[in-house]
């Protein structure tokens, strides 16, 4: 079988041949511990809640997973076709991520929907962890492709990070144990001298191949960044949570060969500017997105300004891209002659966006703005609101309609699967889309990240300390300190119920005007005092209700997609678009490759935001079970 595309090269075939390996079976017995938790009862505006949409991806993530194969998640889902179906060609690299969003998904929600699921998925992996903490993926369906099994320095350091998330969430000593042994096998994976530390994308029994090599020009640069932010991102985690020295120096290492100037600059830009000082890039949206969450873990957590200071530019440069003001970013960004030449072979115009690209915008604004390196709230507020939750796969008519309007699919009975498939995967998120329509199939990287940028947003929404909640974003959230009911976009309405909380400095978005804010305390006006974008009430006890009032701002944009060559006429009311014109009648690819090694035709999409109901001017009100779990992970 041909070898099949790789999620970083997006669009280009290939692979390297490495050793196989012996593993070590770990057993796993017990079921995780469901945290201590809350549900009550309570009267809610109908408006965005995210801890909703953590159910329903529960409910796709779990989906995945295929028990015929030790429960290992399906690689990528396809709806264009009767019937849908799901397979496992090149199943492996991803796996972790799924681990890492089930505490996260769960600690939103509370739902309990296949809760056996998820243990039996960290068993699957946890077999094939060695004694020497790596992970090998060795199954028939990856070594199809890559031809022998592989380490990959991914999808090591993401295990490390799921692993520290499953015992925040509920305290099983295992996972921290098993986070160890996993860190201390990355760690001997490094190449490394006496100023930096790199990692190569996989490697074999023998080691590294030969080509990687930092000082050999034909590696892309979009791969060192990809590889050595993943490795770093769980050697940051490790160390803050164990303080171990060798890690840290490991760590830093790493972050300095990420920083180093032949991995950044472009081939157009303003001349004037140091691109490779500033973050400036070309190439795969997602490899250096999330290679870059990585060099900000450890920025954060080691209090290294000048790498926060990195981040932050190369984050502002990447909101260049796309249409950042509704969360569309494309998949690849390069000078518009080679987006035509690269990309027209697929028969439209464009570069369609990625689910990873804005879950991985979503992260580095809300961590950047928590750290304090910036104020991006109103970028997290308009990628969530908008372009992220248009990705998630909810309406299960218009996929049928899809897949029977697809050609015939011939399931391949050794790795594919035609059981359920749409059922399965409401609640999952699409990995590509255009300005207004989606594009009917998953890969698992994009369903499993994008989950984990929800979660983000939810937590730090709102956080608390010493006696002051602090709201970040109008959206609803329920938490032991306080509860946030937002009636946005029908209403300039937010209500905080609180429990525990003395004050409480609540973010109101840059769009809102200050003068025209009423804030009313138990239904009596008090007056406005502001530090920044925060208005501060003081005073506060157990049960007191503060509603806080004020005009939405309707407005309409004209954004231009520059690859697509279309501008579009956008209406907004705050953050959130409510109508875009003009609307594509078919989606602008004929064909779209996926990480499967296929290039499908592709005829019929989902319209997205189909938002009239937001224009109307009252929200409307639902009842709810509300859950708070007693842990963030």
């Amino acid at each position: 079988m041909a070898n099949v595309l790789r999620r970083r090269e997006f669009f280009k075939a290939g692979t390297a041949a490495l050793a196989a390996t012996d593993v070590v079976v770990n057993s796993l017995a017990s079921q995780p511990k469901e945290p201590p938790k809350s549900r009550y009862q309570a009267d809610v505006p109908d408006t965005l809640d995210l801890a909703e949409r953590a159910r329903f991806a529960i409910n796709a993530l779990t989906g995945a997973a295929s028990p015929e194969h030790n429960y290992e998640p399906y690689h990528c889902a396809h709806f264009w076709c009767r019937p849908a179906y799901m397979t496992l060609f090149t199943a492996g690299p991803c796996r972790p991520k799924v681990l890492q969003a089930l505490p996260m998904m769960r600690a939103m929600s509370g739902s309990q929907q296949n809760a056996d699921v998820d243990l039996k998925m960290l068993e699957g992996v946890l077999r094939d962890v060695d004694e020497n903490g790596l992970w090998w993926m060795k199954a028939p369906w990856y070594v199809a492709n890559y031809k022998e099994a592989q380490v990959w320095s991914v999808s090591q350091g993401r295990l490390i990070g799921a692993l520290l998330d499953w015992y925040r969430y509920d305290g099983d000593s295992r996972w921290l144990k098993t986070a160890e042994r996993v860190t201390q096998g990355t760690a001997k994976m490094a190449m490394q001298d006496e100023q930096y530390a790199w990692y190569g994308e996989s490697r074999g029994r023998s080691g590294w191949p030969a080509t990687v090599d930092p000082t050999n020009p034909e590696v892309d640069p979009a791969a060192w960044v990809f590889d050595n932010g993943n490795a770093l991102y769980g050697l940051a985690r490790w160390y803050a949570v164990s303080g171990d020295k060798h890690t840290l120096e490991l760590a830093r290492k790493a972050a300095a060969f990420m920083q180093k100037p032949m991995l950044w600059g472009a081939s157009e830009g303003p001349t004037m500017v140091p691109g490779p000082e500033r973050g400036f890039w070309e190439g795969h949206y997602h490899s250096h997105t999330r290679g870059m969450m990585g060099l900000l873990e450890y920025a954060n957590t080691v209090h290294d300004e000048e790498s926060q200071r990195f981040v932050a530019a190369f984050y502002e440069y990447a909101r260049n891209f796309g249409i950042a003001r509704m969360g569309f970013f494309p998949a690849e960004i390069w000078p518009l002659n080679k987006i035509e030449k690269k990309f027209g072979q697929f028969g439209g115009k464009g570069v369609i966006d990625e689910g990873c690209a804005v879950a991985d915008m979503v992260w580095l604004a809300s961590m950047l703005s928590e750290a304090g390196v910036g104020d991006y709230w109103d970028d997290v507020d308009q990628y969530v609101r908008n372009h992220i939750i248009e990705h998630q796969l909810l309406r299960r008519d218009l996929l049928e309609e899809i897949s029977e309007a697809g050609p015939e699919h011939k399931p391949d009975p050794r790795w594919e699967t035609v059981d359920h498939v749409i059922e399965r995967n409401i609640g999952a998120f699409s990995s590509s889309t255009d300005p207004t329509m989606l594009y009917p199939r998953w890969t698992l990287c994009c369903n499993a990240n994008c989950p984990g940028a929800l979660y983000k947003a939810w937590s730090s929404s709102l956080r608390y300390a010493d006696g002051v909640a602090q709201v970040n974003l109008l959206l609803n959230r329920a938490s032991a300190w306080m509860d946030v009911d937002s009636y946005l976009p029908y209403e300039g309405r937010v209500v905080l119920k609180n429990k525990e909380a003395r004050r409480a400095h609540i973010r109101l978005s840059t769009w809102i005007e200050k003068e025209k804010v009423r804030c009313l305390v138990n239904q009596k006006v008090v007056p406005t005092r502001w530090l920044s974008n925060y208005l501060l009430v003081e005073g506060l006890r157990g049960g007191d209700v503060v509603a806080i009032l004020f005009p939405v701002k309707e407005k309409t944009e004209q954004l231009t997609e520059a690859a697509y060559g279309q501008t579009y006429t956008c209406n907004f009311k705050g953050n959130t678009l409510v109508d875009i014109a003009p609307r594509a009648e078919r989606l602008s690819w004929r064909r779209e490759p996926s990480d499967d090694g296929t290039v499908n035709p592709v005829n019929k999409g989902c319209p997205l935001y189909l938002r009239d109901e937001f224009k109307k001017n009252s929200a409307p009100m639902k009842k709810v079970e509300r859950y708070i779990s007693a842990t963030l992970v």
